[in-house]
């Protein structure tokens, strides 16, 4: 990871290494676009959406940030209200996680 990126720059290359690792232990993994274009735009909270190609398969999905600072409440209750869009979307229990 090149450290002279800029805290955007960063962000993304965390997102781009996580999104990167969680392929290689799912099924199929979408990125915070890939979500957008499936739920709409009430879901951009989720950076990661995972599940395996099964109708018992769970939903997880994650919000990660790249920062020193702790997350806002706004943030927070924009995540809670992605994730229950996509419960309701997808009629099903969401796993739901903040890093």
């Amino acid at each position: 990871m090149n450290l002279y990126l800029t805290k955007r720059e960063l962000g993304i290359e965390f997102e781009t290494q996580i999104h990167n690792l969680l392929k290689t232990t799912c099924q199929t993994v979408l990125r915070e676009k890939d979500v957008i274009n499936k739920y709409g735009k009430i879901s951009s909270a989720i950076d990661h959406l995972l599940y395996e190609n099964t109708p018992s398969s769970d939903i997880i999905v994650i919000q990660d940030k790249w920062r020193e600072s702790s997350q806002q409440l706004s943030e927070i209750n924009h995540f809670i209200h992605s994730v229950q869009h996509i419960e309701r979307f997808e009629k099903k229990y969401v796993k739901a996680a903040i890093y």
